[in-house]
């Protein structure tokens, strides 16, 4: 079996919360584009029963997945812009 050296990625994740249940979660590269849609989502949620965070996450790859032509050595992540 080989030993792959894992990398950590941080992640920020806006998770809505409406009435104690969570309605909707969007993973972010940046905590820039995270604060944005909880702002967002916060002007038109009800502040005594609805939530909304941004929270951090710590994604684990193994080197090997890495797409080796990028500059960062890092790969390309799929996740939510804001729009």
């Amino acid at each position: 079996m080989k030993r792959t050296t894992k990398v950590s990625l941080p992640v920020w994740v806006t998770v809505r919360m409406i009435r104690g249940y969570i309605v909707e979660a969007k993973p972010f590269e940046n905590l820039y584009a995270a604060r944005r849609v909880e702002n967002r989502w916060k002007r038109k949620c009800n502040p005594d029963y609805d939530e909304v965070n941004v929270v951090q996450s710590w994604l684990k790859l193994p080197m090997r997945r890495f797409n080796a032509s990028s500059a960062s050595g890092l790969p390309r992540l799929r996740l939510s812009s804001a729009t």
